[in-house]
């Protein structure tokens, strides 16, 4: 820009009854010289082109935009979170683990932190395959294909099942997300919270989808019987996957991951909820009923709760963990969301207060694996805490650990990581998983409890 003799310009960088100076872009000078001819502004003139071209034309441009703003803030983020380019590889897989195929296909796995011992929901890979891939002839439920279990470290046999006398699993299609609490008015015992998913009454499962309800228990800490108590269910509990409960055993938060009850959707629907998200967090109470804590998220699944009442959601085609904070009438709202770059599943937090996500670095193998059960998944093992460190400072409030990276062949379709700090052991399972992985892991110095 050339200064005026007053040592002033114009906006535009010229200078009062100057003569015309040529330098900008070289493909921006035609407009500058109609700019000089008709004394309109630059802005002006590229408006006044864009008014006569033809409607089509400025259509398509406009069209081309738009596409190109919504591919950049819509699609890319979940085209990365899918991992559809992404090449995996093993990365510091612990030196010490123990496979355990005598219990298999379990969704959700949770620690009970004074005794070590691990809690269970499971089924077996044929019921999996059954669940995932709902057909009218093929739902009906195999007895004893879903199940409870106790896996004790310490003692051998280490893995044993728990009886629900009384319990009807006569439509069970699938046990999926679990919480164990352990009870405030008995040490000694605990309530287990559980997702039950069920073939309809007299209707077809391709058509209506399943009959999901809550489930809650009270057992005896490490028992292998545990007591029903209450089914939870009605329009609220849409399609649930996950959910955290009460030591009181009467109330919990639970994900609906789509607003369907089918569990597999139209590929339009699935855009759908991309540009419009419809899935909810809800919560229930025994003796008050359901309602919906906070609506519009994008695939919500894994829930944990840390012991000052923070939620922590992910939603899984969204990427990352939302941080939720609970209100006066158990509604919640969003207060900050912690990246990760790939699809989560399941979450858990440990007595340290990390959060723990299971991540799913490949989707298309996740979806080939609800095909095929022996399709390795790839699995990724995030530690999420807040970062205490000097880029802080900076803006960097979380720190996100890759804890391992496996390619799928020890750690297949895994959907729970949970640690049990005190122990330092890493337990591995999944919906998909033929085996139950125990890793040695001491604790990490790099992190701090969020």
């Amino acid at each position: 820009m050339t200064p005026s003799k007053h040592g002033k310009k114009t906006s535009n960088g010229s200078v009062p009854g100057s003569s015309l100076v040529m330098n900008g872009p070289r493909d921006t000078q035609p407009l500058q010289v109609i700019s000089s001819i008709t004394g309109l502004s630059f802005r002006q003139s590229i408006l006044s082109i864009t008014i006569n071209m033809p409607d089509i034309l400025v259509a398509s441009i406009l069209s081309v935009a738009l596409l190109a703003i919504f591919f950049q803030f819509q699609i890319a983020p979940i085209v990365e979170t899918l991992g559809f380019f992404r090449v995996v590889e093993t990365e510091n897989r612990p030196e010490r683990c123990l496979t355990l195929p005598e219990v298999t296909g379990c969704e959700k796995v949770v620690v009970h932190q004074d005794t070590g011992l691990l809690y269970m929901a499971c089924g077996t890979i044929d019921q999996r395959f059954r669940w995932m891939n709902p057909l009218k002839d093929f739902t009906i439920p195999v007895e004893g294909s879903n199940y409870l279990a106790i896996y004790d470290p310490e003692n051998i046999p280490s893995v044993k099942h728990i009886a629900l006398p009384h319990f009807d699993t006569s439509r069970t299609i699938s046990f999926h997300g679990m919480d164990v609490v352990p009870s405030e008015f008995d040490e000694n015992e605990a309530f287990i919270y559980l997702i039950h998913h069920r073939v309809p009454i007299d209707q077809d499962v391709g058509v209506v989808g399943y009959d999901s309800c809550v489930e809650i228990f009270k057992t005896v800490v490490g028992s292998t019987v545990a007591a029903h108590l209450h089914t939870i269910e009605g329009p609220v509990i849409q399609t649930p996957n996950d959910l955290v409960g009460a030591s009181d055993g009467k109330s919990f938060y639970f994900t609906n991951d789509g607003k369907a009850t089918l569990k597999a959707g139209t590929l339009l629907a699935d855009i759908g909820q991309m540009i419009r998200p419809t899935s909810s967090v809800g919560y229930c109470h025994v003796d008050d009923g359901c309602k919906i804590a906070i609506g519009n998220l994008l695939n919500p699944n894994g829930i944990t709760q840390a012991p000052n009442g923070t939620i922590y959601v992910g939603c899984a085609l969204a990427g990352g963990v939302k941080v939720m904070e609970r209100q006066a009438d158990n509604t919640l709202s969003i207060v900050d969301i912690i990246p990760t770059d790939t699809l989560n599943d399941n979450l858990t937090i440990d007595e340290d207060g990390f959060v723990w996500a299971a991540g799913i670095p490949k989707a298309a193998e996740a979806g080939n694996t609800m095909r095929n059960m022996s399709h390795p998944c790839p699995h990724v093992s995030w530690k999420l805490g807040i970062n205490t460190g000097p880029d802080s400072f900076y803006g960097k409030k979380y720190n996100v650990e890759k804890v391992l990276q496996d390619d799928g062949q020890l750690l297949s379709f895994i959907t729970t990581v949970a640690y049990d700090s005190r122990r330092e052991r890493l337990f591995l399972h999944g919906l998909g998983s033929h085996w139950l992985t125990v890793c040695d892991l001491p604790k990490s110095t790099e992190l701090t409890a969020s």
